[in-house]
């Protein structure tokens, strides 16, 4: 319980980071689609990065907490059992952006 302790502190104080790690791990854009493995398994890899061993079931309780966080700060909005639309505009895509991709192609 105290390790578990520990590790939500650490999440909620580097949220930010947090954040970021998952958006270079998977698909993260403002309004896109959010899968609750996605969150699960990103918490697990960006704490196990910071040194952090975190067991499968923890995974899941950390993942459930989180949610509710972000959830809780409307950067998450439920829209199924295990999934949610990201509210987060800094995520957002801009449209030089979307042209650079587009050219390339």
């Amino acid at each position: 319980m105290k390790e578990h302790k520990k590790f939500i502190t650490f999440l909620v104080e580097n949220q930010t980071s947090l954040m970021n790690y998952l958006k270079s791990r998977y698909p993260m854009h403002h309004k896109s689609n959010v899968f609750y493995r996605d969150i699960q398994y990103g918490i697990r890899h960006f704490l196990e990065k910071k040194g952090m061993q975190v067991s499968y079931t923890d995974s899941e309780l950390l993942a459930n907490e989180i949610i509710n966080l972000l959830e809780n700060e409307n950067t998450l909005l439920r829209v199924g059992n295990m999934s949610w639309v990201l509210n987060y505009p800094q995520f957002a895509v801009s449209q030089s952006n979307i042209q650079s991709q587009t050219n390339h192609n």
